[in-house]
């Protein structure tokens, strides 16, 4: 693997340090990663899927992720006890039959196993993450579903003496932005206007972070 995919990895299991990840968010990664624009929602790129699976590939065949889905519960993570090439396979022929790239809930899910863990804090990205803003972490979660939202009040426990990591939620619109300048008054922020239509609202989202894009 090059060492631009290295990167890439490093990145995947520092997201999933304190979180599941979904296919459509490490598919989004990679892309960004490589420095490939971004596709269009709906449009099924044969380079993304491709690219995806060669790091998918390495998470899994090297123990860093397992993958799998929600059962009745989103509390319920329920690896799916394949093979590393079976799993490939099934997300390769799913994608496929998807017939562009996947968005939330579909496919499959992935969650770190103790030596993504340990590759994540290894990796010095935490730290740098936190070091890179000068302000303490804070997990701002904004959601339109309730049933999203029950999910992310969960604690989510660290195995920190110093106990778990709690989100801070809003619930609304995208133009709730204006909570996270409450939470993060140190934040940068980028002003985009997604829809130069006018369909949609403008946003201000930080760290040029679009609610609308697809990831």
């Amino acid at each position: 693997m090059t060492k631009q995919l290295e990167a890439i990895v490093d990145e995947v299991v520092v997201d999933g340090y304190d979180d599941w990840l979904y296919l459509g968010w490490i598919s989004s990664r990679v892309n960004e990663g490589l420095g490939l624009p971004d596709t269009r929602p709906g449009v099924f790129d044969e380079e993304r899927l491709q690219n995806t699976i060669a790091v998918i590939s390495y998470v899994v065949s090297n123990d860093l992720m397992v993958v799998g889905e929600f059962g009745r519960t989103m509390d319920d993570f329920v690896p799916w006890g394949v093979t590393g090439p079976e799993a490939l396979t099934r997300i390769e022929k799913e994608w496929r039959a998807l017939g562009r790239n996947p968005r939330l809930w579909e496919i499959c899910w992935f969650e770190n196993t103790a030596a993504g863990h340990e590759r994540a804090l290894r990796s010095g990205l935490i730290n740098r993450r936190e070091a890179q803003h000068r302000c303490p972490t804070l997990r701002l979660v904004v959601t339109l579903d309730a049933r999203m939202s029950r999910w992310c009040a969960r604690p989510i426990e660290r195995g920190h003496p110093d106990g778990s990591l709690t989100s801070v939620l809003h619930e609304g619109s995208a133009s709730c932005w204006a909570a996270a300048a409450r939470h993060r008054p140190g934040c940068s922020w980028t002003q985009r206007n997604p829809d130069p239509q006018g369909t949609r609202p403008q946003t201000g989202a930080p760290h040029g972070f679009d609610p609308y894009q697809e990831r």
